[in-house]
């Protein structure tokens, strides 16, 4: 019927099965075409890298710091630069802040009738001696007797009391590292031109080090002496002062507080660890402990000292934070 159609229509056979032909050979090459197609985007889909949850994607960015995190890191990174470069400066003043501290704790042990350490008596010579060498220390003249005057005198209280040596060990240390640098300046010594001794300067980069091991041992003893080992009498002081209204806690629990906080401090300085820092936090801790447990002023002014000399040099070689900055 449809063949009747086109011939009526004039339509010749031949060229519609020509014109047949044509469209299944076109239809052929259209259906490969498509097949390649579909295969190459399946291959460029395995290609394509997985693509994170959004749960990851949040979690990732919140991981990574922002531009205003990154700004207050960086500035806070300067701030401690610039305060170890300025505490680097006073490097030159480390002798006078030594005289200072043997001096005015030397000065009041001696009117205290104490030998260098408080638990210690003194003779009334002894005690001439302590004042004496203090004010020499404190005003720069005869620098070398005086440290000469010192170490007798501290060698005349282990004599006396042997457990003494470790409470007062930075007393030593200060000694020591003072005849190591064997800088007279400011003082009468300087002014008049008197020899000094700097035969030990070859040993001053070991100056932190003693000074790190002499501090931290006397905060060791005196956490372990004074609160954990014999809690009474700091437990009669928290009871005596009502220290129960500042913190709330038992008396047992602000010895204990109080001991565990000067352990660690002791720790830390002894293996260099962040020295800067933990210097600046004993200093607060030795402060407020005059304020709570109204321990003397002289018997501490050393400490004070060493550890306002450590904030300046930090914990130098034989550290942790020496072995830190290696890296």
């Amino acid at each position: 019927m449809i063949l009747l159609s086109l011939l009526q229509a004039g339509i010749n056979p031949m060229d519609l099965k020509q014109l047949l032909e044509k469209i299944l050979s076109n239809q052929q090459k259209l259906e490969e075409e498509v097949s390649q197609l579909k295969g190459e985007t399946i291959e460029v889909e395995k290609q394509k890298p997985a693509k994170q949850s959004p749960v990851k994607q949040s979690s990732t960015q919140s991981a990574s710091p922002g531009p205003e995190e990154k700004e207050i890191i960086l500035k806070a990174n300067e701030e401690a630069l610039r305060i170890r470069e300025e505490a680097e400066s006073y490097h030159d003043l480390i002798p006078w802040m030594i005289r200072l501290s043997l001096g005015i704790a030397l000065i009041g042990a001696g009117i205290g009738g104490s030998l260098i350490s408080p638990v210690v008596g003194a003779t009334a010579l002894e005690s001439f001696l302590e004042i004496l060498a203090g004010f020499l220390f404190l005003s720069g003249f005869l620098l070398f007797p005086a440290c000469i005057i010192s170490l007798a005198l501290f060698s005349l209280m282990v004599g006396k009391d042997p457990l003494s040596f470790v409470g007062t060990l930075n007393v030593l240390a200060l000694l020591i590292i003072f005849l190591i640098k064997g800088n007279p300046k400011p003082g009468v010594d300087a002014i008049l031109g008197f020899p000094t001794f700097r035969g030990l300067l070859k040993f001053d980069s070991f100056s932190p080090l003693i000074l790190r091991v002499g501090t931290g041992v006397c905060f060791f003893s005196l956490a372990l002496y004074e609160k954990l080992l014999n809690p009474h009498w700091s437990e009669y002081v928290v009871h005596l002062y009502n220290l129960q209204s500042i913190v709330p806690v038992s008396p047992a629990m602000w010895v204990l507080g109080a001991g565990v906080t000067e352990l660690l401090l002791g720790i830390l300085l002894i293996l260099g660890f962040q020295t800067r820092m933990v210097a600046a936090v004993s200093l607060i801790v030795l402060s407020l402990s005059f304020f709570f447990f109204k321990e003397q002023v002289y018997s501490h002014i050393t400490l004070f000292g060493a550890l306002s000399i450590l904030f300046v040099t930090g914990a130098a070689r034989v550290s942790i934070d020496a072995h830190f900055r290696k890296r």
